[in-house]
């Protein structure tokens, strides 16, 4: 295995981007009975999800991340060499 040494690289900041379309899952009696969508939103916690629109793609979101995080740190951005973008689904 590589060992590898570099010099003058850090992390500086951390940014994430979700969708603003949101759906309550206490909603979601659709396809199930609503006492069975209480129970099982109410056991995980999780009371609604995020969904992108149909024009939107993970890009747009991580654009928007980089836009943010790059404005906040105020970064010249022909400074930049290397953006490195992880796209992470839950």
């Amino acid at each position: 295995m590589a060992d590898l040494t570099f010099s003058g690289i850090a992390i500086t900041g951390l940014a994430a981007a979700v969708p603003a379309n949101t759906i309550d899952n206490y909603a979601y009696t659709e396809h199930f009975p609503a006492d069975d969508v209480r129970e099982i939103v109410d056991k995980t916690g999780i009371k609604q999800r995020r969904f992108a629109l149909p024009h939107q793609c993970a890009s747009d979101f991580c654009y928007a991340a980089a836009n943010q995080l790059l404005n906040e740190l105020e970064v010249d951005r022909s400074e930049i060499i290397v953006v490195d973008g992880k796209i992470s689904t839950a």
